[in-house]
């Protein structure tokens, strides 16, 4: 795990997971998700997907997708991605990513990081040490 004054947080384990300033994700692993903005989703693995802005959305290969009034897309496929609202994603497959709201970050895998705003609490078997913190990564994502 490792942070910096812009905010970022790195996850190392089955999948990499990049957090970036305010609102910008990333999953490298077999499949590569990346969601820039406030709204430009981008995956990328056996199928592509692409949304941008509030309604556009393209599809490549496999797997059904539904898309729901502004922000809200759920893929059902190997891998299932739903993403909610403004900024709450989830996805599952062998490693479990949830991210709400503007802070609140869970990763569930072989480490598990959990982060609820400027404050930390961890569970369900978490990496401690650096995981739980308090500083500016925290107030930028906020």
């Amino acid at each position: 795990v490792c942070g910096d004054r812009r905010g970022q947080l790195c996850v190392y384990g089955w999948g990499q997971i990049c957090v970036y300033g305010w609102g910008q994700l990333c999953v490298y692993g077999r499949g590569q998700l990346c969601v820039y903005g406030r709204g430009q989703i981008c995956v990328y693995g056996r199928g592509q997907i692409c949304v941008y802005g509030r309604g556009q959305l393209c599809v490549y290969g496999w797997g059904q997708i539904c898309v729901y009034g502004w922000g809200q897309l759920c893929v059902y496929g190997r891998g299932q991605l739903c993403v909610y609202g403004r900024g709450q994603i989830c996805v599952y497959g062998r490693g479990q990513l949830c991210v709400y709201g503007r802070g609140q970050i869970c990763v569930y895998g072989r480490g598990q990081l959990c982060r609820y705003g400027c404050s930390c609490r961890c569970r369900y078997g978490c990496m401690y040490r650096p995981s739980c913190f308090v500083g500016v990564f925290c107030a930028l994502l906020i």
